[in-house]
C-alpha cells in the first residue's frame, strides 16, 4: 500500500512524494518518510499502527514541537497517516508516536535525505 503526499503551492506548482510497502511490522510503531523536492519545503509523512493517537514532531524551529492529528486511516490494517510541511529553513529532528494519554509508544530519529531529496 502506498501513501502519496501532494503539496499544491499558491502559485500552482505541485510536489509529490510518499512511501510504499507493506504494513508496519514487528515492534515498530511507525514508519516515517521525510524529504523535499527542489525549491520546496520539507515534508514529513508518518504511517502508524492504529493504537497511535497523535504524533509529536520536533524541529529546529523557535517553537520546536508540533502535535499532529491523523489526516487519514488506511483501509485494511487501519494504519493512520500524519503529515507536516515545514516552513523553509526548518529541519526535522525527531518524531514520537503517542497514545490517548500522551504516553510515548515509539520514536523515530530520521536519517538525512538521500541524494536528490535534499
Amino acid at each position: 500500500m502506498s501513501v502519496i503526499l501532494t503539496t499544491v503551492f499558491p502559485d500552482g506548482r505541485r510536489d509529490s512524494g510518499g512511501m510504499g510497502g507493506g504494513g508496519i511490522s514487528g515492534g515498530t510503531t511507525m514508519a516515517v518518510y521525510h524529504g523535499k523536492g527542489e525549491g520546496t519545503p520539507l515534508s514529513i509523512l508518518c504511517r502508524t499502527k492504529p493504537i497511535v493517537s497523535r504524533v509529536r514532531i520536533v524541529t529546529t524551529d523557535r517553537h520546536p514541537e508540533r502535535l499532529l492529528e491523523p489526516v487519514a486511516t488506511l483501509p485494511g490494517p487501519g494504519e493512520k497517516v500524519f503529515v507536516a510541511v515545514l516552513p523553509p529553513g526548518i529541519d526535522f529532528v525527531n518524531a514520537y508516536a503517542l497514545n490517548d494519554a500522551g504516553d510515548t509508544l515509539g520514536q523515530h530519529a530520521p536519517r538525512r535525505p538521500g541524494p536528490g531529496r535534499e
